[in-house]
C-alpha cells in the first residue's frame, strides 16, 4: 500500500502464525519486521450461539465467557476443547497441526463450566494443556464448544 512519495507500508501473512511487515520512508530506505507469534483475527463465526450450542475462541492470553442462550439451561456437554492452532467456526472445529491434549482441554472445560449457567475459561497453555506448551514458537489460540441443556426443574427448586 502506498502512504506517500516514496512511502509505503505493506503487510502479508507468509504461514498460520507469521507475518511480514515492509516499510519504506524513501528510495533507499526499506525496513523488515517479521513478526512470527501473529495470529490473523478470531473468524466473526466463532464465537456464536447455534440452538442448545455455544462456541467460544480466544488467542492465548485471553478469556472466553459461555453463556447457555436460555436462562433457565446449563452447560451440560463438552462438544470440542483444543489450545494451539484448532481451525474452523462453531460446529466444525477441528485440532490443526499444533494441538494439546485434547483430554486435558476437555477436563479443564468441564470443570468450569459443566453444571453452569455460564463461565469464564482463561485461554492459556497451563488451563488448557497443563502447562506443557504442545509447539515451542507457534502462536496458540483456544476454540471450545459446549451445548446446554435446560435444567431439570427439581434442581432448580433445590
Amino acid at each position: 500500500m502506498k502512504l506517500g512519495p516514496g512511502v509505503f507500508n505493506l503487510t502479508t501473512s507468509l504461514a498460520l502464525g507469521s507475518r511480514v511487515t515492509l516499510q519504506g520512508a524513501g528510495a533507499n530506505e526499506t525496513v523488515l519486521f517479521w513478526d512470527s507469534h501473529w495470529m490473523p483475527p478470531v473468524p466473526p463465526h466463532c464465537n456464536a450461539v447455534s440452538g442448545n450450542s455455544v462456541c467460544g475462541c480466544h488467542d492465548d492470553g485471553g478469556t472466553i465467557e459461555l453463556a447457555c442462550p436460555d436462562p433457565q439451561s446449563t452447560i451440560d456437554t463438552v462438544v470440542f476443547a483444543s489450545i494451539g492452532n484448532p481451525t474452523g467456526g462453531c460446529g466444525n472445529f477441528s485440532n490443526g497441526s499444533c494441538a494439546g491434549d485434547p483430554a486435558k482441554a476437555r477436563a479443564a472445560v468441564e470443570a468450569a463450566c459443566v453444571g453452569k449457567h455460564r463461565c469464564s475459561l482463561e485461554c492459556d497453555i497451563q488451563h488448557f494443556n497443563g502447562g506443557t506448551d504442545p509447539c515451542y514458537g507457534v502462536a496458540k489460540r483456544v476454540r471450545v464448544a459446549v451445548t446446554c441443556k435446560k435444567a431439570d426443574r427439581n434442581v432448580l427448586e433445590s
